[in-house]
């Protein structure tokens, strides 16, 4: 019975507060209209039907593009409660000039939606117009409806699209027959096929295929402007015969085809020099310059980053390689390509490229952090402070690269439980800005087919080389520390939207050290103390592949974040120790120095980020995240530092970093024992949703909630209900929150203040579900930029 009656009682305060909710958002909005005068009213709901949806292949696209012709649309709420309308009819009067008028105008109010006959009359001519000339409905039409309510008005837009005209026959035409000619040899991957629905915007980009296409065969001057696309619509089947013509114009030299002259680049230019005065230096036919002693990049390095060569037919493609490849050495300020005729034929272009040196090649930074905070629920409180040092030399061997060498020492200390933590890291990376194919392996791919010729080239032009070497040590006082050595050498490389990063050579060194008071605290769990057995991961023919791809944002506000990620380790040791004991007939385990146990272990992590524009100022973006590690061969368990987690400010927002889980396993004796949490697992699955909207210019809010957990997939972990199970889905714990968000332009800091939900393990009283009271301002993430 007293279950009915907490019951009850939560569903009167639930009733209660939406009564007030709609009590005080119908208030605000008496409060704007008694600004209007006369018969004004606010425009308060727009809608576009579309009447014979039969018509329509994609109603969802097109309805988007006809809402953007709407020249009324209603006033958004701030904060989505407060009519932005209302606060310009407050802070709009003759006298209201002061700061904060304008600071309200300019970043909260909005100028009232009063509805315009004429407005509507031109929104309905700009659809017509719309869906005739562009989308090739030629018979459409556009009505309204306006439906008035006291001071509001809601205006209802009625498309009849009729029938769509498609393309019959396409037909090349014009004064030029060498450049038709070369129409012709694309015409097969056209945007204009028959059948194809009339739509302007695929004409523009067969123009634009065209004209990248011309200018990568020598028409360096030529420009979508040459082409016209017209159609005749005469026939009596809605078809349409279009024919894409070269027409003439003025300049003649838009139909000057080129071939490349003499490439100079002046390597140390710096503005007012004497061109004439310089040491020259020529390189595969290319005139390298120097005004100095020495030449800051040597020219058998440059000569890699620049595609374009004498004698080869003018190719904006290259020209456009080589000026984004040269902008990337951080050794120059900036470079500039000149193109001019040369004196020796008006089809020749010859090309200057000056190159301007940074002033220095050495950066140093310096950096001192301190912070305090507290975990309320807890009663805990930490005081930290770190500091850092940072050495980057932008031209190590003359050759572009980029070296930089980092030193962090921090320390935290936790004052009810006596818990002090340093951090000593030491790093060198070394970025060179040129593939270095120190196995082979990008040759052997060239050789087998799985690379072309012309993407081994521009793999080898545009991939960078990645070395690094470093050291760390993580020390708990009178828990354990950690010891590590790390070495690598890996490749980035980006083509188009598409990111690839692979670590070919990797060595991490990893030393162990566990005081009793922390194998007492994991209760001999043997699980958790394998994993923290000392070992080296390997890769010496592949350690990790990472995948990254943004899509573009769609038509209709949409757009993706798919990344992948394969990590191995040890599995060429682990298949010579097979065979080396399959010959031998002896069951070893190798170890390094008898002591460091070769981990063998693949991790998998998948993550998909989805974001959607819902308003100018508001937005949707959700995440699903998915992991799983296993080890193979004599490795008992993944290593500790490569289990999965979940918590604080990127995960579950609602509990600190690996606070949750594995599984329903119940960690409240530990939360109430320590701050030190150490719940990991071999599978993670996790899950955000938020929605995000503008405060004013530079701050912004979000509303969330994260769910998620991570299991353990060996039955020798003792932890009570880690494991993953057939009723997995009855372990997810739940968190919302809000959150404060402060753009800085080159990046957001960010406050998530987040909420227990729905625990992963039961209460005393056998429930998962936990109430917002007692929970203060909940767990506080403090973090830059979005959590995804």
């Amino acid at each position: 019975m007293a279950k009915v009656n907490k019951n009850n009682t939560i569903k009167h305060q639930i009733i209660y507060s939406l009564g007030l909710l709609l009590f005080s958002l119908l208030f605000i909005q008496c409060g704007t209209e008694k600004y209007l005068v006369g018969d004004q009213t606010l425009v308060t709901k727009n809608k576009i039907e579309i009447v014979d949806g039969e018509n329509v292949s994609n109603k969802e696209q097109l309805l988007y593009q006809l809402a953007t012709f709407q020249e009324q649309k209603p006033n958004g709420n701030w904060l989505g409660l407060f009519p932005r309308e209302g606060f310009y009819f407050r802070n709009s009067s003759p006298g209201d000039t002061s700061w904060w008028n304008r600071g309200v105008r300019n970043n909260i109010a909005e100028i009232p939606a009063i509805y315009d006959t004429s407005a509507t009359a031109r929104t309905r001519s700009g659809m017509e117009l719309f869906m005739r000339n562009l989308k090739g409905y030629y018979n459409a039409e556009v009505t309204s409806e306006d439906t008035r309510i006291n001071k509001t008005t809601r205006i209802k837009y009625l498309v009849k699209a009729g029938k769509r005209y498609h393309i019959d026959t396409v037909a090349y035409i014009g004064f030029s027959e060498e450049i038709i000619n070369y129409i012709e040899e694309i015409k097969e991957a056209s945007l204009l096929k028959s059948g194809e629905p009339i739509d302007v915007s695929a004409f523009d980009k067969e123009k634009s295929r065209i004209t990248q296409y011309l200018q990568n065969k020598g028409y360096a001057n030529f420009n979508a402007k040459s082409l016209k696309i017209y159609g005749d619509s005469s026939n009596l089947n809605q078809t349409v015969d279009i024919f894409l013509e070269v027409v003439p114009q003025v300049d003649s030299t838009i139909y000057q085809k080129y071939t490349i002259g003499d490439i100079n680049v002046f390597t140390d230019f710096l503005q007012g020099q004497d061109l004439s005065k310089t040491d020259v230096k020529t390189q595969n036919g290319i005139n390298y310059h120097k005004f100095s002693n020495s030449y800051v990049v040597k020219p058998s390095q440059l000569d890699k980053f620049i595609s374009l060569k004498p004698g080869d037919d003018f190719n904006e493609q290259d020209r456009v390689k080589t000026f984004r490849k040269l902008n990337q050495l951080d050794v120059y300020r900036f470079s500039i390509l000149k193109p001019q005729v040369s004196p020796k034929s008006d089809s020749i272009l010859d090309f200057n490229i000056f190159l301007t040196p940074q002033s220095t090649k050495w950066i140093s930074d310096f950096g001192l952090e301190t912070f305090y905070s507290t975990v309320s629920t807890l009663g805990r409180q930490f005081l930290g402070a770190s500091a850092f040092a940072a050495l980057e030399n932008r031209n190590l061997f003359g050759g572009g690269e980029k070296n930089r060498f980092f030193v962090e020492l921090g320390a935290e200390v936790q004052f009810d439980l006596g818990i002090a933590t340093s951090i000593f890291r030491v790093q060198d990376n070394l970025d060179i800005p040129t593939f270095l194919d120190v196995f082979r392996t990008g040759n052997f791919a060239h050789r087998i087919g799985i690379m072309t010729t012309d993407e081994f080239r521009d793999f080898r032009r545009d991939a960078t080389t990645n070395i690094t070497v470093g050291y760390s040590n993580q020390r708990i006082t009178d828990l354990y520390d950690i010891v590590s050595f790390n070495s690598s050498i890996g490749y980035n490389y980006i083509r188009n939207r598409h990111q690839f990063n692979l670590r070919q050579l990797s060595l991490n060194l990893n030393n162990y050290n566990l005081d009793t008071l922390f194998l007492d605290r994991i209760a001999g769990n043997q699980f958790i103390e394998n994993s923290l057995q000392d070992n080296l991961f390997t890769g010496f023919l592949f350690r990790d592949f990472n995948y990254t791809y943004k899509s573009p944002k769609s038509i209709t506000g949409n757009s993706f974040r798919f990344n992948a990620n394969i990590e191995v380790s040890g599995w060429e040791i682990g298949l010579l120790n097979r065979i080396g004991n399959s010959l031998s007939g002896n069951d070893n385990d190798w170890k390094l120095f008898n002591t460091f146990e070769f981990s063998k272990y693949v991790k998998l992590e998948l993550d998909y980020s989805f974001y959607k524009d819902l308003t100018k100022n508001t937005s949707f973006a959700s995440r699903v995240n998915l992991g799983i590690a296993r080890p193979f061969f004599d490795t008992q368990q993944v290593p500790f530092i490569k289990q999965f987690y979940v918590g604080g400010p990127n995960g579950i927002r609602a509990w600190q970093i690996r606070e949750l889980g594995p599984g329903s396993f119940d960690n409240r004796a530990i939360i109430n024992a320590s701050q030190l949490f150490f719940q990991q697992g071999d599978l993670k699955f996790q899950f955000s949703g938020e929605y995000r909207f503008d405060i004013i210019s530079w701050i912004e809010s979000a509303i969330f909630i994260d769910g998620g957990n991570v299991w353990t997939l060996d039955n020798t972990d003792t932890r009570l209900g880690a494991q993953f199970t057939g009723s997995f889905l009855n372990d997810i714990a739940l968190g919302y929150g809000w959150g404060l968000r402060f753009d800085f332009d080159y990046f957001h800091l960010r406050f998530d203040f987040g909420y227990k939900l729905r625990s992963s393990f039961t209460n005393n009283e056998q429930e998962r579900w936990i109430p917002l009271r007692g929970q203060n301002i909940g767990n506080i993430n403090v973090a830059i930029n979005y959590p995804f």
